[in-house]
């Protein structure tokens, strides 16, 4: 029998040899910040196709890197997720009430909203709950109470218009303590005289000075002079026991129709000069009892003094 040859012998190959290449697995690894998170092992030639879609908390899923085959090659593939942080409200409440909102990014520092920060004078504040941090929940919701305190200082700057209508000046400071909302007695412990205090305010139809408490003030001079259209004046809360010179006080309130001066106290009283000059004739003045009554009547027969009854 003769010997095969080698030319036959390839021939007999290439006629029995496969033309389906050979069949081998390979692997893609799925990552992201450097942690796998998944892997999968296709045959090469296989359609490559990956479906799922990794979660992460406050976070949006972009994609996958471009693998550059859509069948799998004879060899490894690695692909890297992308992701992107979510904005969250973080909603601040006082009271229960919201006072403000901040838009923040997953993972970032929340800062509190001006409006919500600031601490208004006069009451007191509970501390943020829960405690101010970073967004780490899909929204957050932060709570504080606000009540008001019994002893809070004050600082009451009391200001005057200048006579010549260009302005204010300050007439005097003073400290204060009393509970938040309630009404301010102004004791004005500093001031002692109000010379000229409004002299000339033509301006001046009504004025309201029924929370000055004046117990160290001693003159009065000039004080309402030539307010010539003042009609209606309540000093209703004035302390004038201690004060000595009243000249020129009411002069030329030519409109003057009602004073309410309860509580002045004359007894100290020794200049009043032109006190009650050219005022009107029915003016009337709320005085507290008789010795006012008789002072006022002695010096003057213009104004109209009534005493005053607290329980009509």
């Amino acid at each position: 029998m003769d010997e095969q040859s080698s030319s036959d012998y390839t021939s007999n190959i290439d006629k029995t040899s496969s033309s389906t290449p050979y069949k081998r697995e390979y692997s893609i690894t799925f990552e992201s910040e450097g942690i796998v998170l998944d892997k999968i092992i296709l045959l090469n030639g296989s359609k490559v196709t990956y479906k799922k879609v990794p979660t992460k908390t406050g976070y949006k899923f972009l994609g996958w890197s471009e693998l550059g085959y859509t069948t799998m090659p004879n060899q490894d593939l690695e692909t890297v997720g992308s992701f992107s942080a979510n904005r969250y409200d973080a909603v601040f409440k006082i009271n229960n009430e919201t006072c403000g909102t901040s838009n923040v990014l997953f993972g970032e520092q929340i800062i509190i909203p001006s409006a919500c920060a600031t601490e208004e004078e006069g009451y007191v504040y509970s501390e943020w709950l829960p405690e101010v941090g970073i967004m780490d929940e899909e929204g957050k919701t932060f709570t504080r109470t606000k009540a008001t305190s019994d002893n809070v200082k004050y600082t009451v700057k009391h200001y005057i218009e200048n006579i010549e209508d260009d302005g204010y000046g300050l007439l005097f400071l003073e400290t204060l303590f009393g509970e938040t909302n309630s009404n301010t007695n102004f004791t004005a412990p500093g001031l002692k005289t109000m010379y000229n205090t409004f002299n000339g305010c033509t301006s001046l139809t009504s004025l309201d000075l029924s929370s000055f408490h004046t117990p160290e003030l001693f003159s009065m001079l000039n004080t309402f002079f030539g307010c010539n259209r003042l009609v209606t004046l309540n000093l209703s809360s004035f302390d004038t026991s201690k004060v000595s010179n009243m000249g020129y006080l009411f002069y030329n309130n030519t409109r003057l129709t009602n004073v309410d001066f309860r509580n002045a106290d004359f007894s100290k009283v020794t200049s009043y000069a032109s006190m009650f000059s050219n005022i009107k004739m029915e003016a009337e003045i709320l005085v507290k009892d008789q010795a006012a009554y008789d002072f006022i009547k002695a010096r003057s027969s213009r104004p109209n003094p009534v005493i005053y009854n607290p329980n009509p």
